[in-house]
C-alpha cells in the first residue's frame, strides 16, 4: 500500500512494508520515498519528515500563472512556433498537460502551480513540442531532450504528486 505527502512543497510517496524502521531515499526515477511499517499512521510519518528530513529536501520555488505564460511565449520563440498559443487551466485528474495544436491550446493542469517550477516548466514544454511533433516519437524526444536535459529527472518529481484526494492523503507539513 503506498499514499503520499507534501512535505516543503516535494512529493513524498509514502510506502508501508512488513519490517524495518523508517528511510527516506530517492529512488532511481528521482521520486522521494518514505518507506514505513506497516502500522505508520500519517501523523507518524509528518513527524518523521519534520524531524529528519529537514536536511534532504531543499524548499523550492513555485511557478505562477505569470511566469508560465512569459515560459510559454519564451519556449514557442525557441521552438520556431508561428503563434503562441493559447494557455488554459484543467482540473481532469489525468492530465497534467495536453496539447491541442489544432486549437492553437495548451491545457495545464491547476496543480502544477503547487509543484516546483521546473517540472511545471518541464510539462509545458513537453505539450509545446506536440506543435511540431504530435507523437511521442524519437524526434519529439530528442526535441525535448534539447530543450530540457533533465527532462526525466522532473518528471520523476511528478510521478508520486497526486492529482486527487482520493489516491493519498496530500498535507503540507
Amino acid at each position: 500500500m503506498s499514499a503520499g505527502l507534501i512535505w516543503r512543497g516535494h512529493p513524498v510517496c509514502l510506502r508501508f512494508q512488513k519490517s524495518g524502521g523508517f528511510h527516506l531515499r530517492q529512488d532511481a526515477k528521482h521520486r522521494w520515498m518514505l518507506l514505513a511499517p506497516e502500522s505508520t499512521a500519517p501523523e507518524e510519518a509528518a513527524a518523521f519528515l519534520r524531524e529528519y528530513g529537514r536536511d534532504v529536501l531543499p524548499e523550492y520555488e513555485t511557478a505562477t500563472p505569470r511566469d508560465l505564460e512569459r515560459l510559454l511565449r519564451s519556449w514557442s520563440e525557441r521552438l520556431g512556433l508561428p503563434e503562441t498559443p493559447a494557455l488554459q487551466w484543467t482540473e481532469n485528474r489525468y492530465i497534467w498537460g495536453q496539447a491541442n495544436p489544432e486549437a492553437g491550446v495548451i491545457l495545464l493542469h491547476r496543480s502544477l502551480l503547487r509543484a516546483p517550477a521546473a517540472c511545471a516548466e518541464e510539462v509545458l514544454v513537453h505539450e509545446l513540442c506536440h506543435f511540431r511533433y504530435f507523437a511521442h516519437d524519437r524526434s519529439f524526444w530528442r526535441l525535448l531532450a534539447s530543450c530540457i536535459p533533465d527532462w526525466a529527472a522532473r518528471e520523476g518529481l511528478l510521478r508520486c504528486r497526486p492529482m486527487e484526494e482520493k489516491l493519498c492523503f496530500t498535507e503540507e507539513i
